[in-house]
């Protein structure tokens, strides 16, 4: 869904449909040529993702293939395209490149006195800023890191992209079963750093940003799996999932919503890991529903279902604050 609300993009087995309140704006047959959806801007440009191909479904039911984030050079070293986002505006794109080199290792060439020498590999991750329309970009971070196991590289970005969230994460040659994670907020507007952060022993599996600069870090170690809630002014909150088997589906302003698989019901905690309410999924699917769930910041949860007849999408909200469910009327 859009962040304003007015754009919805569903997908089955079938088709891929894109639609403007109720309204169905287009609808694409084959769905599994697209790939994976990476979001849908507040002007109804559609990103999907399969493979190496990244493409924009505009309005017009027209179909751009992207291409042009990795410069090619010759002789230089094959670059990937790693994770990417869409703007909540759908005018820019964020997307993070990948590559690797060799280079000499020269502290045993030289403790060696040049008898011979080793290559070592260095990763390297950046991540660019592109614009749709004039199709030019701009680096806004590097980070190189030596060795495959060596050392990982997260990052999330606030929708309407002012917000940089990176985590860096290396395992020192020296100290040995040692994990440092270096995390940072850049305010890519003024094009500083509000905010960094040294954490100890701690490789996150993936990270989070949400609107009010919060980052959601999953950790998972010597077998136990936690969340990690870190505010823009480094407070930390640990959270503990409900369950193993479980899913987090939200992460708001100030609650998070876990899906529990085999109890079939979704549980909404708050940042200080309390219960805040349970809902029955029954409950959602008996409002027939047909895609998955959807919340709004304060978390309500949005059910979607088609009327094939009308061929229009209803949606349903639950408002688990006022215990009340309703149908939304839109335009």
């Amino acid at each position: 869904m859009s962040k304003n609300g007015d754009y919805v993009i569903t997908a089955d087995s079938e088709s891929l449909s894109l639609f403007w309140g109720e309204k169905n704006v287009w609808t694409k047959q084959m769905p599994d040529s697209f790939g994976d959806i990476l979001g849908v801007g507040n002007n109804g440009m559609v990103l999907t993702r399969k493979d190496r191909e990244v493409v924009l479904h505009h309005m017009n039911r027209g179909v751009e293939a992207l291409s042009g984030f990795v410069p090619e050079r010759k002789g230089a070293p094959p670059v990937e395209t790693g994770r990417i986002a869409i703007n909540e505006m759908g005018t820019s794109l964020c997307v993070e490149l990948k590559g690797q080199s060799e280079e000499e290792d020269e502290g045993i060439a030289r403790s060696l006195l040049k008898t011979f020498s080793r290559k070592k590999v260095i990763y390297k991750h950046r991540i660019v800023i592109y614009d749709l329309d004039s199709g030019g970009g701009r680096e806004v971070w590097s980070f190189q890191r030596e060795g495959a196991g060596d050392g990982s590289f997260l990052w999330d970005i606030s929708s309407d992209f002012r917000y940089l969230m990176l985590a860096e994460t290396t395992f020192p040659e020296k100290q040995p079963g040692t994990k440092i994670t270096r995390l940072y907020l850049i305010n890519l507007e003024d094009d500083k750093t509000e905010s960094q952060m040294t954490l100890s022993n701690i490789a996150p599996l993936s990270i989070r940003l949400n609107e009010k600069l919060m980052c959601l870090l999953e950790i998972q170690d010597e077998g136990m799996h936690q969340l990690l809630i870190i505010s823009p002014k480094g407070d930390k909150q640990f959270i503990r999932p409900p369950s193993r088997d479980n899913e987090l589906l939200f992460f708001g302003n100030d609650l998070l919503v876990f899906r529990l698989i085999q109890e079939q019901v979704l549980l909404l905690k708050d940042f200080s890991d309390k219960f805040l309410y349970l809902i029955d999924e029954g409950l959602l699917f008996s409002m027939a529903l047909d895609y998955p769930l959807l919340f709004r910041l304060n978390g309500d949860v949005l059910a979607l279902y088609l009327d094939g007849e009308k061929m229009c999408l209803k949606r349903s909200i639950f408002s688990w604050k006022a215990r009340v469910m309703d149908y939304l009327y839109l335009k």
